[in-house]
Formats: structure tokens, C-alpha cells, sequence
């Protein structure tokens, strides 16, 4: 099965960043674009680092991008740097 963004990413990435809200135990895993910014939905819970590496992995597998969280390991508001 081939995952095909809907969202068109090129356009929220800044100086090689991705800034966005995650929205982690959610029931759906969705991107969504809400007031100009970007919000993930994601299944993991926000433990043992879960929800960080669901994060990762979905810009890996949605968009083969190789991102790491620069800014947000804590916290919902994530700052992803494309490595």
C-alpha cells in the first residue's frame, strides 16, 4: 500500500525546519493544516519517547523525509530539523 501525502509539505519547511502541534492517543494517524500550521495526529501515547518516534517515523514513511526533533522532545509544539 503506497501512503500518499495530502498535504503538500514543501510549503512549512523552513531553513531545512518543520514546525507543528502533535496530537498524540488520537484515533487516526492525520496531518492537518490548521490556521496556516500544521497539526499531526498520531495513535502513541506521549511515554517512554512513543509519540516522538511515531513522529519520526510518519514524515519517514508519508513524505521519505529523515527528520529529528530539534526543539519539543517535552512538549506538543515540535520543531523538526530534515536531516
Amino acid at each position: 500500500m503506497v501512503n500518499i501525502p495530502s498535504i503538500p509539505i514543501e510549503k512549512y519547511i523552513i531553513r531545512n525546519t518543520i514546525s507543528l502541534y502533535v496530537v498524540p492517543g488520537s484515533s487516526q494517524i492525520t496531518l492537518t493544516e490548521h490556521d496556516n500550521s500544521l497539526k499531526l495526529y498520531i495513535h502513541a501515547q506521549p511515554e517512554d519517547n512513543k509519540a516522538n518516534q511515531a513522529v519520526i517515523q510518519y514524515f519517514k514513511k508519508t513524505y521519505k523525509l529523515n527528520v529529528r526533533i530539534k526543539l519539543g522532545q517535552k512538549c506538543r509544539d515540535k520543531v523538526l530539523e530534515i536531516i
